[in-house]
């Protein structure tokens, strides 16, 4: 197999296993649309009470540029326009060039990488990032535009940064882009690792950690966790380490060559030692190994049909707009490159491919009975979500709690709390066996009967420890 083939394996490969373009704050995002494909991290650390240090690396193929012939040699450039807006209005833009020269074009390949990375000072709040990358030569462009939160670090329970994850971190005293409290961190924004990049690294910093006043309380212990894409834990380690302050530099270090290529999320937990502070982060990577798809590697000949479960169903006597209507019921569950691809498709292909969609949904599922389907069970809750949950201005189904009924589905426990007492009406939905037990934080902050997703502990949700200031 040759590597542009291979290249273009692993775009469609990271695309349809990802699907994080929507709003993963803290997870690596990948752009792929039909002229400039890069790949972009953000990382969020401390700089002071106040401000958040918002880093986001960059990097692209350098064999996608075009390069100009020069006096001596050839020239490519990219341009990158950063902004951060709140409420459609731009409030911080950053916008530079970054140039690359070569004295031949025999020197470039198509495994060769560029980057460069920048950075955001940002209060709390609640932010739309929108980054565009262009090759002002052959005219090539990509674009991303998601939303993500800052909860500032601030002094109180033990916390943690995001997990930059990398290609390589050394010890290092020089100064640098690349260089962090001591450390030449590589930024890996692809996620991407395997037999040409088996360890993946990661770098975090811990904050509040509490004072010692016992030999045990010196330490504080790290534990990693990773999950397959069914979030099942497929490996665990954990490690103690000595307290260097009241604060500590965290380095991620974890062979994941022997991996089946595939997303995988790495979760991450600190422990205090002192006083049982506990505190988390995570990231989603991948593994690709090219042998794992080769005659007798462990995917090889796996994509066979198993049929379908919608044969001749009323999804063939569905007109488009029904079709469109069904999809968009769906959109918590779709890919990104799903989302293309049906967009794209003509009456017949979208018939096709909601047949597929959900086929492939109710194959995987562990929480249908014998002879139920996925299909009928979703829509079974939109239904309910849109009888439930009905706000002032939107259908229940695209409410914060119709979204979490339909991607988690119903709740084991809920505690309702109506206003009065001095606090607002506020319901609290628990799941006890999702992700070893997780609860979801609803309050209706204008009394309106909207309620709003203010808190949560399942992974990738929106998590605030002060949640309780909207009660008030």
């Amino acid at each position: 197999m040759s590597k542009q083939i291979s290249k273009i394996l692993l775009f469609i490969m990271i695309a349809a296993c990802a699907g994080i373009l929507k709003s993963q704050e803290s997870n690596n995002i990948i752009v792929k649309d039909k002229r400039l494909n890069f790949y972009m991290g953000l990382t969020r650390l401390r700089y002071s009470d106040s401000l958040t240090y918002v880093e986001f690396p960059i990097d692209l193929y350098r064999d996608q540029l075009e390069f100009v012939e020069q006096e001596e040699g050839y020239k490519a450039e990219f341009l990158v326009t950063a902004e951060i807006s709140v409420q459609d209005s731009v409030i911080e833009q950053k916008h530079w060039r970054t140039i690359d020269q070569c004295a031949s074009l025999d020197e470039i390949t198509d495994s060769q990488r560029l980057y460069n990375k920048n950075y955001f000072l940002l209060p709390e709040g609640k932010y739309t990032f929108n980054l565009e990358v262009e090759d002002p030569n052959g005219g090539k462009k990509g674009q991303i535009t998601f939303d993500f939160a800052i909860n500032p670090f601030i002094a109180g329970p033990i916390r943690v940064s995001d997990m930059q994850l990398a290609s390589s971190i050394q010890r290092d005293t020089s100064r640098t882009l690349y260089t962090k409290n001591g450390f030449l961190v590589i930024p890996n924004p692809s996620a991407l690792y395997g037999v040409g990049l088996p360890v993946l690294s990661g770098y975090s910093e811990i904050y509040n950690l509490a004072p010692a006043t016992s030999d045990s309380g010196q330490i504080f212990q790290v534990k990693y966790d990773i999950l397959n894409k069914n979030g099942e834990v497929i490996r665990s380690q954990s490690q103690d380490k000595k307290k260097p302050g009241l604060s500590a530099v965290n380095i991620t270090q974890i062979n994941v060559v022997n991996l089946v290529s595939g997303e995988y999320t790495l979760v991450m937990e600190v422990r205090d030692m002192e006083n049982g502070g506990i505190t988390s982060t995570y990231k989603k990577f991948i593994v690709y190994r090219q042998a794992d798809y080769e005659e007798g590697g462990a995917l090889y000949d796996k994509t066979e049909d198993k049929g379908y479960i919608y044969g001749d169903t009323e999804i063939d006597g569905m007109t488009e707009e029904e079709l469109d209507q069904e999809f968009e019921y769906a959109r918590y569950l779709a890919t990104s490159s799903e989302k293309k691809t049906y967009k794209k498709a003509n009456l017949e292909g979208k018939r096709e491919f909601l047949k597929r969609f959900w086929n492939t949904r109710t194959l995987t599922a562990d929480h249908l009975k014998e002879g139920d389907n996925f299909r009928n069970d979703y829509l079974g809750r939109v239904e309910t979500a849109n009888q439930m949950f009905r706000g002032s201005f939107k259908e229940g189904w695209k409410t914060d709690r119709g979204r979490v009924l339909l991607v988690y589905g119903k709740p084991d426990d809920i505690e309702r709390m109506t206003f009065g007492m001095g606090e607002k009406s506020h319901e609290i939905w628990h799941y006890h066996s999702l992700q070893g037990g997780v609860q979801f934080v609803f309050v209706d902050k204008q009394e309106l009967g909207d309620m709003e997703l203010v808190h949560s502990t399942a992974r990738g949700e929106l998590y605030d420890d002060n949640w309780t200031r909207w009660l008030e």
